[in-house]
């Protein structure tokens, strides 16, 4: 079944991007990764969904449409890994995730990324519509340091800690030092774990199911201290990685 899901998951991305004639990836700025991983509360279905129409809002704003942006919500449920949905119901649900989220961020004064995230109904067919924060918009035009999704990789991932470590990856992986540091202390307060081994299992988890998904390999170890494990932390690394045109580009910019 996991196999089946995976086919139809890709499947259903490639006509999304055939039929709205965007491609499958997009530079996605460094500031709205950090922004992402300091949304409390999100899940993996969610965070798919909020990545899905940061990549439609990139594309549009390339193309000067005037917002709000609107895209069909058939569209978005293939394009956010919820193709093996037959209805949009439990694409519903995790939109509503998402939208709790980013109105708590803007009554706290926070960049909640998104905003007037709104259900339109137009002759029977079902949208969503929204707008993306001013202040991000010139970023996601020409972004000065970025992490290059790739939806293909996006739409197979489930969890919310697993995508994160997928973005910190994607913004190192066309430097010349391809690696990123995970500090244990900062993750064991951030998910309520109170020992390091099971946060060094938790990240091994993370890269082991990242590296049946991506196209190139995490290699994960630890460094530490001798005698002290309050200062440990997780160096991961990136290797195989074969940059294509596309993100060489950008990565020369």
């Amino acid at each position: 079944m996991a196999s089946r899901n995976k086919s139809l998951s890709s499947a259903s991305l490639e006509y999304v991007a055939q039929e709205l004639n965007i491609k499958p990836s997009y530079p996605l700025p460094g500031m709205v990764c950090n922004i992402i991983h300091s949304m409390t509360g999100l899940n993996g279905p969610a965070t798919r969904i909020l990545i899905a129409l940061l990549w439609f809002s990139s594309h549009n704003l390339r193309r000067d449409v005037i917002p709000p942006y609107r895209i069909y919500l058939g569209f978005l449920r293939k394009a956010s890994g919820f193709a093996a949905y037959r209805s949009n119901c439990e694409l519903i649900k995790k939109i509503h995730v998402l939208i709790d989220i980013c109105n708590r961020r803007a009554e706290l004064e926070s960049d909640p990324l998104l905003h007037t995230i709104r259900f339109v109904k137009e002759e029977g067919v079902d949208y969503l519509e929204w707008d993306v924060q001013e202040t991000i918009k010139a970023e996601m035009i020409a972004p000065s340091n970025y992490a290059y999704v790739e939806m293909r990789d996006i739409v197979e991932i489930t969890d919310i800690f697993d995508i994160k470590i997928y973005l910190k990856a994607t913004i190192v992986k066309n430097m010349i030092n391809k690696q990123f540091i995970l500090n244990v202390d900062s993750l064991k307060e951030e998910y309520g774990i109170s020992r390091n081994p099971a946060i060094t299992q938790k990240v091994q988890r993370s890269v082991s199911r990242l590296n049946k998904i991506i196209g190139y390999d995490l290699i994960y170890s630890v460094k530490k201290k001798k005698y002290l494990n309050k200062n440990e932390k997780i160096v991961i690394s990136i290797r195989n990685y074969q940059p294509d045109a596309k993100s060489s580009a950008l990565a020369a910019k």
